[in-house]
């Protein structure tokens, strides 16, 4: 005879899954003094035989066995036998469940094989299902209503905003902050056209608002997003070089930019977008040429001036505009983000630092002393 009854076992299992997400059974969530303990060996011991026997059919067995057996502590065992098991569980549309294993491993393994980890592509396909869990799911419900315009940063990428941000606010985790930064940033800038999905903005809102006090971290994101950006660019037009590509691929008034595609309400993610771009028109020569032009003939306009430096390197201008500089983007998006914001300085600070530029500066991106308090305050409302 049936322990339950039909009727009751979509209850149970509702029941059985709520018991066993409340419960810490990964060693990175025990505290200290418990993580010591002797992971069972999911395939010889005895206690856990139930759970074995049901891994190829049962979701709740599959994340048990993750997150309380060796198959979520080992990193081989996990890449050639537990990643199946994380896949069905997104697969089943256990996102919390398959969130709380990713956060798990992410934690044990980002320190000594993060880079490998990051290598695994059925792990980084996991990360990307998690991440486009709601545009999946919006997009399913707009076929089923016949509208589109669903929202796409809902409940399952706040969650996994969220659950990111938690990492940063932990000392339980064994792998260093700055290795989870660097592993996480590199996760989700390495999907196609990251920089247009609302959902992965949303994330990296988010990861960058928890780590912007610590400048180690906060130079992680810059190097990676930067480096993206020159990988962006010189893929559009390889051969007429990186600075030629930026504004050779300008078809509607100016060089492509991430900032073009991000939201508003994002700040900062905005704020390392313009800092990254500002760096590059340094580093390519753009901004002191402009500076050392206008200063030395206060009557030569910027689009004049701008022009020159193209003609002197043999680059295409025609379809430029002076309004596509950084200086413009950090006045526009200061003038939109909402002034509650606790980053909306640090836009207008970036402003006033091309504003008053200086050639002698050492460094292009915002760096004055203005900049640095709005940094400061930043920092504390972060």
């Amino acid at each position: 005879e049936p322990l339950f009854r039909s009727d009751c076992r979509h209850e149970v299992g509702n029941w059985l899954w709520n018991v066993a997400l409340s419960l810490c059974l990964h060693k990175s969530e025990l505290p200290a003094l418990q993580n010591e303990t002797e992971v069972p060996d999911v395939d010889t011991d005895l206690n856990i035989s139930v759970v074995r026997s049901s891994l190829k059919t049962s979701s709740l067995a599959c994340y048990i066995g993750l997150a309380a057996t060796n198959l979520g502590h080992n990193f081989e065992k996990f890449c050639s036998e537990g990643l199946p098991y994380l896949e069905r569980l997104v697969a089943s549309k256990n996102f919390l469940a398959a969130l709380k294993i990713v956060s798990n491993v992410i934690g044990t393994f980002s320190k000594n094989a993060g880079e490998d980890l990051i290598r695994e592509p059925k792990f980084v396909g996991v990360i990307h299902s998690l991440a486009l869990a709601d545009l999946n799911m919006s997009g399913f419900i707009d076929k089923l209503t016949g509208r589109a315009g669903s929202a796409t940063s809902g409940f399952n990428t706040k969650l996994l905003a969220a659950l990111i941000q938690s990492q940063f606010r932990s000392d339980q985790y064994p792998g260093s902050a700055q290795a989870m930064v660097e592993f996480w940033t590199r996760a989700f800038t390495g999907f196609p056209n990251w920089h247009r999905e609302k959902s992965i903005q949303c994330v990296l809102d988010g990861l960058i608002k928890s780590i912007f006090k610590f400048p180690e971290c906060r130079k992680i994101v810059v190097d990676i997003i930067y480096k993206k950006y020159e990988e962006w660019i010189g893929s559009e037009k390889p051969r007429t070089g990186l600075l030629g590509a930026l504004f050779s691929l300008a078809g509607s008034g100016g060089p492509p930019s991430f900032l073009d595609h991000t939201e508003i309400e994002y700040v900062w993610l905005s704020f390392i977008i313009l800092t990254i771009e500002t760096e590059f028109e340094f580093n390519h020569g753009l901004t002191n040429y402009l500076y050392t032009q206008l200063s030395s003939n206060p009557k030569q306009s910027p689009d004049h001036a701008l022009k020159s430096f193209f003609s002197r390197n043999s680059y295409p201008v025609s379809s430029f505009s002076v309004s596509r500089l950084t200086i413009h983007k950090w006045a526009e998006r200061a003038l939109s983000s909402p002034d509650s914001h606790p980053g909306f300085a640090l836009l207008w600070s970036g402003f006033f630092a091309r504003f008053f530029f200086s050639a002698k500066d050492q460094y292009g991106a915002p760096s004055s002393r203005s900049h640095a308090r709005a940094t400061s305050k930043a920092n504390c409302a972060a």
